[in-house]
């Protein structure tokens, strides 16, 4: 008997393992898809958990000082579309702790969601609410999640 719970353990550790190794860049946290991992760039164009990414990572360019910038998320399903006001996203998971910036600022600063500094691996951020309109045909009013050093 005692085997057999041995087996089963490390038949479970080792799935375990496996999964984490070849897990995606979505994530179901409480019966919800959320957008995870930092550390991925992501392809021009893919669509996560309703959030197409804007860019691919080169063509984010000089950002600022220490601004490796990970992760660059558009607001909208889709580029030139302008988001409603109250958009939520489900959530934003992180498999790592990192530093992480979320910027959702336009010209006049009236739509900033807010910042977050360190955060741990594993937390879950829910409810990412949009304060304002966005349009993604305006650069400087598209919608960011930066992880880098800030």
């Amino acid at each position: 008997m005692k085997r057999k719970f041995i087996s089963i353990f490390v038949a479970l550790v080792l799935a375990l393992s496996l999964c984490l190794m070849t897990a995606g860049p979505v994530v179901a946290v409480d019966g919800k898809v959320c957008m995870v991992d930092p550390n991925y760039t992501g392809a021009q164009g893919e669509v996560i958990n309703g959030m197409e990414w804007y860019s691919t990572l080169a063509d984010i360019g000089a950002w600022g000082p220490g601004d490796d910038a990970i992760v660059y998320l558009a607001a909208g399903e889709h580029i030139g579309k302008t988001m409603p006001v109250g958009k939520v996203y489900d959530c934003l998971y992180l498999w790592h702790a990192t530093n992480v910036q979320i910027i959702g600022a336009g010209a006049d600063e009236t739509i900033v969601w807010g910042q977050l500094s360190w955060v741990g691996t594993g937390t879950l951020v829910k409810g990412i609410t949009f304060k304002g309109n966005l349009n993604e045909q305006d650069p400087p009013q598209d919608y960011r999640i930066y992880q880098g050093a800030f």
